[in-house]
């Protein structure tokens, strides 16, 4: 503990990177699943190979909050990949579609419209692309 600092802790903001199964990425992309529904097959065990991720429940309490977080989500997906990979989302605020935009998310549904609110949305990437903060 530095000697300025607050003992006290507050949650300032959050996120989950699921790393989802081949049925995972099927069950997302056919509606048959979301961030809160996705059941045990949707998700991949650590010993194999995952086929996507999936971003959800990003918060943040305030601006500076939302810069730390974005911060902590860029730094968790570089270090899950080390070679091309989709990333799926789905925008649920007003604020998201900024952030979704502004990092090359677009609509599964035709893949080149703009995230609009409740539709799923993808990000393909490669490790070196994280790096350079496109997400």
């Amino acid at each position: 503990q530095e000697p300025d600092l607050s003992k006290s802790r507050e949650l300032v903001g959050s996120f989950k990177v699921l790393p989802l199964t081949v049925a995972g990425v099927e069950a997302l992309r056919l509606g048959r699943a979301s961030g809160t529904t996705f059941k045990p097959e949707h998700i991949c065990a650590t010993n194999r190979r995952t086929s996507a991720y999936y971003i959800g429940d990003l918060f943040a309490t305030d601006r500076t909050a939302k810069a730390v977080v974005l911060h902590e989500l860029k730094a968790s997906c570089a270090q899950v990949t080390n070679h091309a990979v989709t990333f799926y989302a789905r925008r649920l605020t007003r604020e998201g579609r900024h952030v979704m935009t502004r990092r090359g998310f677009v609509q599964v549904s035709d893949g080149k419209s703009a995230p609009e609110i409740g539709k799923l949305c993808l990000f393909h990437t490669l490790n070196s692309e994280l790096d350079s903060g496109s997400i």
